[in-house]
């Protein structure tokens, strides 16, 4: 699904970012990370209202964001810029969360289990928990329908909007 990841040599990493002025901790970030993510290129069946904005990201970004860039600047040789779509972001964000948080959580016990099934015999709880899932999956819905929730992640290094570009269009 064009999800690969490759190792980054961390001390030329840092030299080549140093040498090109970048932001140093995001540097040191990506280079214990050790991994530059590509985009998948097979889509989600609901992309959502923005989900088809393409974007195009400077090397900053890149870097913050830790994905692989995939476009070059005219006459370079190497690609320091990212052009993909918020889903991809999305995606990836997703894969991220998957590998980092929820592959390291427990299942649940047997006796935890039962304990759920036991409380949600009661109507009364069982109506509750469903009027709880309606919101968190309203709350959801509209996360996802906004570019925030692509951008997020580069909102506290002050240089990474610096040459972004984002492209919206209409279908009718």
């Amino acid at each position: 699904m064009g999800c690969t990841t490759s190792s980054v040599d961390t001390s030329a990493s840092e030299i080549r970012f140093a040498a090109r002025g970048s932001d140093r901790k995001a540097d040191r970030v990506n280079a214990l990370r050790g991994l530059e993510e590509d985009a998948p290129i097979s889509p989600p069946e609901n992309l959502g209202v923005v989900g088809n904005c393409l974007i195009c990201l400077p090397e900053a970004c890149v870097r913050v964001l830790g994905i692989a860039p995939n476009i070059n600047d005219k006459g370079e040789t190497d690609k320091r810029f990212w052009l993909g779509r918020a889903w991809q972001l999305r995606a990836l964000s997703l894969r991220r969360y998957r590998a980092q948080v929820l592959s390291k959580q427990k299942p649940l016990t047997a006796q935890e289990k039962k304990a759920i099934d036991e409380a949600l015999q009661d109507p009364a709880k069982r109506a509750l928990a469903l009027k709880i899932q309606k919101m968190w999956r309203g709350a959801v819905e509209r996360h996802t329908a906004s570019l925030s929730s692509v951008l997020t992640p580069l909102g506290y290094h002050p240089t990474a909007f610096h040459g972004t570009v984002l492209f919206m269009h209409g279908s009718g």
